[in-house]
């Protein structure tokens, strides 16, 4: 599923007035660089041109990467009780920032660290894990030989709670 502020709500505005016909609707963008990190919450960014004067900035990631990078008037005034509903169900959580580069201002040797300021809340997006049908079988067939069943997970405690609970 995906949560998107509506304080951005006028970018999907603009989406939809120029692609009515969405079977005949196609976008160009020119992706200028693409920022991926390894080993880090937050994977990757990207610096586009959206067809317009100006550049955007977009990233994805962790709560704890993107979030403290954000402009807090941009942030929905539930936030902390949506993270915490989609946490308690056992979502992961993806949120979704960008901001606006002037094409001037632009510089390519620049890390994406330096662009990691005073975003623009986009949204967030939900995954849930959940447990294969071949897996809950062995498993009910498992516990009915009377096995201890374990479940070990790298993954937050309410994914692994809420996987848990499938069986």
């Amino acid at each position: 599923s995906y949560y998107s502020s509506q304080q951005n709500s006028s970018a999907n505005r603009l989406i939809d007035d120029k692609c009515k016909n969405k079977n005949n609707c196609s976008y160009k963008l020119q992706i200028y660089k693409r920022y991926i990190k390894i080993g880090t919450l937050y994977s990757s960014a990207i610096v586009y041109n959206p067809l317009t004067k100006n550049l955007h900035f977009m990233t994805k990631g962790s709560i704890e990467d993107v979030i403290p990078n954000c402009d807090a008037n941009f942030l929905p005034k539930d936030f902390s009780q949506i993270i915490s509903f989609y946490r308690r169900n056992g979502y992961d959580l993806v949120i979704l920032a960008s901001k606006i580069i002037n094409k001037n201002d632009y510089d390519d040797s620049l890390d994406e660290d330096y662009y990691m300021n005073n975003l623009i809340f986009c949204g967030i997006i939900t995954l849930k894990n959940k447990l294969k049908n071949e897996a809950k079988q062995v498993i009910t067939k498992l516990k009915k030989l009377n096995c201890d069943i374990i479940l070990n997970t790298g993954d937050n405690v309410y994914n692994a709670l809420s996987v848990s609970f499938e069986t």
